[in-house]
């Protein structure tokens, strides 16, 4: 009998225990419930130590194997993968075109029952080659509904497509002495209003449109400071860029966190200023901590934040930026129930067990009634 394997394609280089490894975990128990092991391959090894434990204990293996920056480099390594692992399904997160590529034809090769891609970004019409691949897997796997129109946009089979939103599993509701606890770390008074942000150093993530907006609005609303998480401010230009524009001061930078979301027990707003998004983990976090949230109008945003129900939305512009947060610094007697209605929201649509539970079911859909020699 054919060992029953789910092979996870990552792409990815781990550096902390976040929404997207907390997912994996999720799928790996869900997969092993239904008879299934999981594998999962990285670029490099992960660094969250606690992470590694909490795969091991999952019984999840890891490879690590670099997929190469060229085509027969690629080739040669994922075709050692496959002959290793020999899974009966193949799911790609964050893997280059070539990949994609690649895998339709070495399905049959290596026994693969099932392919799936999960994209989880936007799709552009300039990289319209893909749906040559898309259209070879068995599902391709929108993280949001934006994510799925793209794929449609650019070719891909209809039948093919499925929006499967992600999610967050239980952690804590806001607790007073994490605030006091955080807010003492970086000497934020209970005097400001403190506006969270997660992200990591690249524009896409649009953090210098949010030191702008604040900029914009510092001399009306005094009391306003920001913290960001998951930015080494060592080596980053975006602290000189906070000086710059009059809020270094008002600028706290945590780094990079293990389970950076705990930070945010100390913000009372949330802030997400992407260029681009998909389906970001940052603002159900932040929903989760009934936080209100000032997003920009992109990807999938739309759909987590509800505009002036859970939080209000802005172009990706400094300026209109700056717009939503007056927006929202003038109905502050509101903040509660619009974090209470973000709450309820993210449960609804962003729960951690219910989206693996229906995800594994996707994938092993046709599969429970085979055995495989």
């Amino acid at each position: 009998m054919r060992p029953k394997t789910v092979l996870h394609l990552t792409g990815m280089h781990s550096t902390k225990y976040g929404g997207v490894e907390r997912y994996l975990i999720g799928l790996a128990k869900s997969s092993s419930r239904e008879g299934y092991s999981t594998t999962i391959q990285y670029e490099s090894m992960p660094r969250s130590r606690r992470y590694l434990q909490d795969l091991s204990e999952a019984g999840v293996e890891i490879i690590v194997e670099c997929m190469g920056a060229s085509l027969v480099a690629s080739c040669s390594t994922l075709a050692r993968i496959l002959r290793t692992v020999k899974p009966l399904v193949v799911v790609t997160h964050f893997v280059r075109g070539y990949v994609h590529l690649q895998l339709p034809f070495m399905k049959r090769w290596y026994g693969i029952k099932k392919l799936l891609a999960m994209m989880h970004g936007v799709q552009h019409a300039s990289r319209s080659w893909r749906h040559f691949a898309f259209n070879r897997y068995d599902g391709v796997i929108g993280v949001s509904k934006r994510v799925s129109d793209s794929l449609a946009d650019i070719g891909t089979r209809p039948h093919l497509v499925h929006t499967h939103y992600l999610g967050l599993f239980a952690q804590n509701t806001k607790l007073e002495r994490e605030r006091l606890r955080y807010r003492n770390e970086f000497g934020v008074g209970e005097d400001v209003i403190l506006i969270g942000c997660i992200a990591f150093d690249a524009p896409v993530k649009g953090v210098d449109l949010l030191l702008e907006a604040v900029s914009r609005v510092k001399d009306e609303f005094p009391e306003i400071h920001i913290l960001i998480i998951g930015i080494d401010p060592n080596g980053s230009r975006l602290p000189a860029e906070a000086a710059r524009r009059g809020i270094g001061n008002r600028t706290h930078w945590a780094g990079l966190r293990e389970e950076g979301w705990r930070l945010l027990n100390a913000a009372d707003l949330y802030a997400q200023p992407s260029r681009s998004e998909a389906m970001p983990f940052a603002i159900m976090e932040a929903m989760e901590l009934g936080l209100p949230v000032v997003a920009t109008n992109v990807g999938g945003i739309p759909e987590i934040v509800a505009d002036g129900e859970t939080g209000f939305l802005a172009e990706p512009e400094s300026a209109d930026l700056a717009e939503a947060i007056k927006k929202l610094m003038a109905v502050r007697d509101t903040w509660e129930a619009m974090g209470a209605a973000g709450r309820i929201r993210y449960h609804e649509l962003f729960n951690g067990e219910r989206s693996v539970e229906s995800f594994v079911q996707l994938y092993l859909r046709d599969e429970k009634q085979r055995d495989y020699v």
